[in-house]
């Protein structure tokens, strides 16, 4: 059980957050909100409120956010002038594909309620039918997930700010190491010493003669695919960068790898040696089409998954050769994750919704089923309505920047979009085995959104007669440009 200052932390932290970080800049400040209390918040204790999704720390990391954003101090019209707002304007992302991602989000938790109204009879019990005042509990989950895309996208576009962000992940991830660290040596002790309870199963964590690290997260898998997007964005900012910086970020990668590879957390491990001579070797082009190539099977995944085109036996067997414990597990996910597509298979638009509607369930009434891919835990409550809904917002900025990438004539912007699509990009493979979707995720595909809504300032040209604008690096894109639409060099 948690004990009384995890609670104090987890209803503090928004608090804490606008007393310490007001004053920062303000991509600064969302950055360190949102991601510090992923990292710090206790996790696995939640607080149910009425007719609102659980308070738990994603939450409390976004509230954070947006608390800072609404009570940050408003510029004079006097600076306004001199120096303009990098921010967005409107909280809608101006993509017509990712705004229709919002729609699919609501209507789909209308369709899920209106098919799953009828109760669901077990062998001992039945599982309630679901109502419209779970469908708003359901939009209103789903905007709590996503508010760090939101916030993201609106005040994380600009260059300078996705500078700071990346920033704010590397000074996270090196103060995290340490955490780890202490716990590779003396076990995963942190959050029972200072919250009072262990997070998740002990034996998951033991490794062959030593211990996989959880520091405050919820199981040590969401610790190593943290390591991983660090190490990758790390590398990408090294890439652009020069002088000592460059040799600084570059030892901090190397910390960072080093820190992971003592953590005995394979699969995070492979992504982390695939992912870092791509970010740092390899030029944009071939980047860009890794990251969309990826991507697109991401996005496509339950299709390839289902039609047996996923070389499954083949990784199986890889796996077999490497660990037969490791590979037990994964033929085990392999067995669930296809009792869950037979299942879904059965309401494949709009899925069988919650309340445990979506497991399977034997002659008994006892559950067989584990589930451990957000990809099929999301098709199967939500089918593919919530599939698309949340994959497309996930995916998409990643492809508008592969297919738009002259939209950014500046090497600097383009580095460092380049570098926050690499990191998402190898959570987004994290998401088929794992269920690791997190604040950080949602940052990472809102700035990318937010930098696709923006254009370089010499393609807005005054009107005749107009004084200049103040220097600003970029310019919101007007109501009346397309979002799809490259903007021409001048």
């Amino acid at each position: 059980m948690p004990n009384t200052f995890a609670l104090v932390v987890l209803w503090a932290w928004p608090v804490f957050c606008v007393l310490a970080f007001r004053r920062l800049p303000l991509a600064t400040g969302l950055s360190l909100a949102m991601i510090g209390g992923y990292l710090l918040v206790p996790p696995a204790i939640s607080v149910n409120l009425p007719l609102l999704p659980p308070y738990e720390k994603r939450l409390a990391s976004a509230v954070a956010g947006l608390l800072l954003v609404l009570m940050a101090p408003r510029p004079t019209p006097a600076l306004a002038r001199v120096t303009p707002p990098t921010h967005l304007p409107g909280w809608l992302p101006a993509s017509i594909a990712l705004r229709l991602c919002l729609l699919l989000l609501v209507m789909g938790a209308l369709g899920t309620t209106l098919t799953n109204s009828e109760p669901l009879r077990l062998a001992d019990r039945s599982l309630p039918g679901m109502t419209l005042k779970d469908a708003m509990a359901m939009i209103l989950g789903s905007f709590g997930t996503i508010l760090p895309f939101l916030l993201a996208r609106k005040y994380i576009a600009a260059t300078e700010d996705q500078e700071r962000m990346i920033r704010v992940l590397v000074f996270a991830a090196l103060a995290y190491t340490l955490l780890a660290l202490f716990e590779v040596r003396m076990s995963p002790q942190l959050n029972r010493m200072v919250y009072g309870f262990f997070p998740h199963s002990w034996l998951q964590h033991i490794r062959g003669d030593g211990y996989r690290p959880v520091v405050f997260l919820q199981h040590g898998l969401w610790l190593a695919i943290f390591f991983t997007s660090a190490l990758v964005a790390t590398l990408g900012y090294a890439r652009i960068s020069v002088g000592g910086q460059k040799v600084r970020l570059l030892a901090a990668a190397a910390w960072i790898f080093a820190t992971q590879a003592v953590s005995k957390s394979l699969g995070a491990l492979v992504l982390s040696i695939l992912f870092a001579p791509i970010a740092l070797f390899f030029g944009r082009r071939v980047q860009l089409v890794f990251v969309a190539a990826i991507t697109l099977a991401v996005l496509g995944y339950p299709m390839l998954r289902g039609s047996g085109l996923v070389a499954v036996d083949q990784i199986a067997a890889v796996t077999e050769q490497i660990d037969a414990d490791r590979a037990k597990s994964f033929n085990g996910r392999l067995r669930n994750e296809n009792m869950l597509l037979e299942r879904v298979s059965e309401k494949p638009l709009f899925g069988w919704g919650e309340w445990g509607r979506w497991r399977v369930y034997d002659e008994r009434g006892i559950d067989r089923t584990t589930s451990d891919g957000f990809w099929i835990i999301t098709l199967s409550q939500g089918g593919w309505a919530r599939y698309l809904a949340m994959f497309g917002l996930l995916c998409l900025p990643v492809l508008q920047l592969a297919f738009r990438r002259r939209h950014l004539d500046d090497p600097k912007a383009q580095g460092l979009a380049i570098a926050l699509a690499l990191a998402l990009t190898a959570n987004l493979i994290d998401l088929l085995p794992n269920a690791g979707i997190t604040p950080l995720t949602w940052m990472l595909a809102g700035a990318l959104a937010g930098r696709m809504e923006l254009q370089p300032a010499a393609a807005v040209q005054p009107a005749p007669g107009t004084p200049a604008a103040p220097h600003s690096p970029y310019t919101p894109v007007r109501k009346t440009t397309s979002a799809w639409q490259p903007q021409r060099k001048t």
